[in-house]
């Protein structure tokens, strides 16, 4: 008799996902393996709950460890995924990873404006455009002074509000960390 031979698992690494207001579908891969081919049984659990998904590796299938997949919806935030693998014989081998989801950052701009009064009759225009940053930006109505700005990714951008009165413009940058 030698030390038991226990089965093998290779956690999925983190993994930090861009979603929506309300989530996002997140994949994970783990290998899962016995060094002498024996059936084993993963189990998937996210955040302590109940289990999300249970994957059954028969008899010969797991040597060398085979991958095996999850995939599920996560809520904006921080979530602790919990896998359990067992050969019906040992204790589980417990593997941990994390999964955070990042929903859009919104944030309210608020342009202000002084007009010399020429040309006489010249109405005030204004355009918010974007400068520079790591993502992509959704203005609710760019031609309005006040409203509210999406960001595609987390970082720093430079926003510029453009106005014009038809004879004049001038602009000024802000910027959104």
């Amino acid at each position: 008799w030698g030390p038991p031979i226990l089965p093998v698992l290779t956690c999925p690494e983190p993994v930090i996902a861009q979603g929506s207001s309300s989530g996002a579908v997140v994949s994970l891969t783990a290998l899962a393996g016995h060094p002498c081919g024996d059936a084993l049984t993963l189990t998937w659990n996210v955040d302590g709950g109940a289990a999300e998904q249970t994957n059954s590796l028969p008899d010969g299938s797991t040597a060398p460890p085979a991958p095996v997949g999850f995939s599920t919806w996560f809520a904006p935030g921080v979530h602790q995924v919990t896998l359990a693998l067992q050969d019906g014989r040992h204790s589980p081998i417990i593997g941990k990873t994390t999964v955070i989801v990042v929903a859009p950052v919104v944030a309210g701009l608020q342009g202000v404006v002084s007009d010399d009064g020429l040309p006489a009759g010249g109405a005030l225009t204004s355009a918010w455009t974007l400068v520079s940053g790591p993502g992509s930006v959704m203005f609710d109505d760019p031609s309005q002074l006040a409203l509210a700005a999406q960001f595609g990714e987390i970082g720093t951008y430079i926003l510029r509000l453009t106005v014009g009165d038809g004879e004049l413009s001038s602009y000024d940058d802000v910027i959104v960390h």
